[in-house]
């Protein structure tokens, strides 16, 4: 199981989970169930199968795919997505079974956390200008803009833009 973007900043969008298994037996499995149990502070948004026409429906917080056939030693894989509602570890946990005995249940099971940051709180903490006062045509100005991030999350991509004076 894998997450993306992981870690995710809380208001900035959705957190989408990926889901794989594989029929590792020499045998067709048939009536494969998916079921996966919704993080905790976490809004439903989709769950698609893109290989094998499986189909997902979702109610009360639980995912469940569902493939009439896996061959053996094929891959599958599910898309969950989700939008966290509330910073701090969201969970997805998941289980596979099929309509043929497994002799290896402990690989069926799986669980997969994304770390959700509060927002991010950034503003500018200071602007100075050095020299000051400049005569014309004495030299360069240097401007500097510093910025502080105010919240207990770790901004990512932060960009700062300061338009320079055109005269």
């Amino acid at each position: 199981m894998t997450v993306s973007p992981d870690p995710v900043t809380l208001g900035t969008g959705n957190v989408q989970f990926l889901v794989q298994y594989s029929n590792g037996s020499t045998s067709q499995a048939t009536n494969v169930v998916l079921t996966s149990t919704l993080p905790a502070s976490s809004t439903f948004v989709s769950a698609t199968t893109p290989v094998g026409s499986g189909t997902c429906s979702q109610s009360a917080g639980t995912v469940t795919c569902n493939w009439a056939t896996i061959g053996p030693g094929s891959t599958y894989y599910a898309y969950i997505t989700v939008t966290p509602t509330a910073a701090g570890s969201l969970s997805l946990t998941s289980t596979i079974s099929a309509a043929q005995s497994d002799p290896n249940t402990s690989n069926n099971s799986g669980s997969k956390a994304v770390t959700v940051n509060s927002q991010i709180d950034l503003g500018l903490s200071s602007m100075t200008v050095s020299p000051d006062p400049m005569t014309l045509g004495t030299g360069d100005v240097q401007f500097l803009v510093q910025f502080i991030n105010n919240s207990t999350s770790q901004a990512t991509n932060a960009v700062l833009t300061s338009t320079i004076p055109a005269t």
